[in-house]
């Protein structure tokens, strides 16, 4: 989800507009909202990422239901003086929880956290022929929250990587 950084001369951001639908997440048929606006709070990745790819400030995601349980995701982050901005479009498999993006080359995963208001959005695929998996700890604020970011932990162990690859991110609420 955070790959294919591209420098834009012009920094391009969009409204914060509140807009929340419902998408179903998980095998329950209970219906969470994953619409709307996120903060990231932390990323994580395998080690695929050198230091100086890795964004270390972030604007509030924003995910948008479409038609058929599809997602559209509107990422952007500053780094290196620059802002980058990311749309990507992320169709349901019927797998629950699970999307593909970029035209098959990544899957991403949403988990609901037992924290209130927390995700993981988790994404691995191939990128210049080279494996690798990211992740991002989101909340409906930006406040740091312990609680959540210890489930973020248990995540990434149980995915075989490693705490020091977990990386805080600040998010920039405006600009």
């Amino acid at each position: 989800m955070f790959w294919n950084v591209s420098s834009g001369s012009k920094p391009v951001c969009w409204t914060l507009g509140e807009h929340r639908d419902r998408v179903a997440v998980g095998s329950s048929p209970c219906l969470v909202q994953v619409s709307g606006i996120w903060y990231t709070k932390a990323i994580m990745h395998n080690d695929s990422l050198p230091g100086d790819k890795m964004p270390m400030k972030a604007f509030p995601m924003k995910v948008t239901a479409l038609e058929g349980g599809n997602l559209e995701t509107k990422i952007t982050f500053w780094r290196k003086g620059h802002c980058h901005d990311f749309k990507i479009l992320m169709k349901k498999t019927e797998e629950p929880g699970k999307y593909i993006a970029c035209n098959g080359r990544k899957t991403v995963y949403i988990e609901e956290l037992p924290v209130k208001d927390h995700y993981i959005f988790y994404c691995e695929g191939r990128h210049h022929g080279k494996y690798f998996s990211i992740g991002k700890l989101v909340g409906r604020d930006s406040k740091e929250n312990p609680e959540a970011m210890e489930e973020f932990k248990r995540f990434t162990q149980r995915k075989g990587l490693r705490e020091e690859n977990i990386f805080s991110v600040s998010c920039i609420l405006s600009h």
